[in-house]
């Protein structure tokens, strides 16, 4: 899989639409200092929160639920 693939993948599973998500993955990495052309399943721990704070205030409880369960099951 291609970083750029990995990076789709990341965010899809936000269950944000597609464009929105791509660029909140994008956010998130700018916060937590990582190259998104690099990004790695060893960068998510560190993504993780980032992306949380960044998706929280755009899904209602069960969809944040479901975001971070999706999330979490891309961790190495």
């Amino acid at each position: 899989m291609s970083d750029d693939e990995f990076l789709d993948v990341v965010a899809q599973a936000t269950t944000l639409s597609s464009l929105f998500a791509r660029k909140s993955v994008l956010r998130a990495c700018e916060r937590a200092g990582i190259d998104p052309a690099r990004l790695r399943p060893a960068d998510l721990p560190r993504l993780m929160p980032e992306l949380e704070r960044g998706i929280r205030g755009f899904l209602d409880e069960d969809g944040f639920r479901v975001a971070q369960r999706r999330l979490q099951a891309l961790l190495p």
